[in-house]
């Protein structure tokens, strides 16, 4: 199983798809995953065209998750350090920076922090919003609302859900994902039911192999915390271009999120 071992010590887990071995003229991918999400959430058909289309691209796995050790005190910015340090062991001289969901605040601290020359551009794919986005809970699911409001306070129900959720997906994976998932509504649980593209599969691989990380709760609930407090910078650093895939119907990552984006990103 693939790992980098870092400077100071930990292994960062990772995974290669499309096409595999460099070449002059592939481009090259950093992608984030969300939560959950590990280096095997990267469908089949993604990594065909990819290959296809002379990409390579490197599932990165942030500290805590699946292969990639702790980080104490892992922040948004600290992300930045491991990546600059996976660029240069890959050998990598400029990167596309993709991050989904969850992944979104990380894949901006890097266009925000890595040397402009490096970062060719950065995808959003229903990336988490910025916390400074007006009216964020609006056309939110009322769970998340809740959820929001817990977060912003640093409340202990945020990591005791948190718990019951690791407990309930140790048992049974597939409820726990259609449990989880039940606040998205009908839009977003129904191709995970019927496994539509294979989705359902791609995030039981992932949620089962981020479960076994012994101090996965926490990861996870920092993880939150961060996403809804400062990030640590200004999104007016990011210079690189910026492109965003989202839905009107996504009652988590709301529109709002991305027409936020839109109007103060590059």
């Amino acid at each position: 199983m693939p790992t980098l071992t870092l400077s100071d010590g930990r292994k960062l887990g990772y995974e290669v798809y499309g096409i595999i071995e460099a070449n002059e003229d592939v481009k090259n991918v950093l992608f984030f995953h969300g939560d959950p999400g590990s280096r095997l959430f990267f469908p089949a058909s993604h990594a065909e065209a990819c290959a296809q289309h002379n990409q390579r691209v490197f599932v990165l796995e942030r500290p805590g998750f699946g292969l990639s050790d702790v980080r104490p005190n892992s922040t948004i910015l600290t992300w930045v350090d491991d990546v600059r340090e996976a660029i240069q062991q890959f050998r990598l001289q400029r990167v596309v920076i993709a991050g989904y969901s969850a992944g979104g605040p990380y894949a901006l601290a890097c266009a925000a922090r890595l040397p402009k020359e490096t970062v060719a551009g950065t995808v959003l794919i229903a990336g988490v919003g910025s916390p400074d986005t007006p009216h964020i809970t609006a056309g939110m699911a009322f769970g998340f609302k809740i959820a929001m409001w817990l977060c912003r306070r640093q409340s202990r129900l945020i990591g005791w859900a948190i718990r019951q959720s690791h407990q309930k997906a140790l048992q049974n994976p597939e409820a726990a994902l259609l449990n989880d998932f039940s606040l998205y509504g009908e839009v977003d649980t129904t191709p995970l039911k019927h496994n539509t593209w294979g989705c359902k599969n791609l995030f039981l691989q992932s949620l089962q192999e981020i479960e076994r990380h012994e101090h996965i709760v926490e990861v996870r609930r920092d993880a939150v915390f961060q996403s809804v407090s400062d990030w640590g910078f200004k999104l007016s650093e990011v210079t690189c271009p910026v492109y965003q895939v989202s839905g009107l119907l996504d009652r988590g990552v709301v529109p709002n999120m991305a027409r936020y984006f839109q109007s103060t990103l590059a």
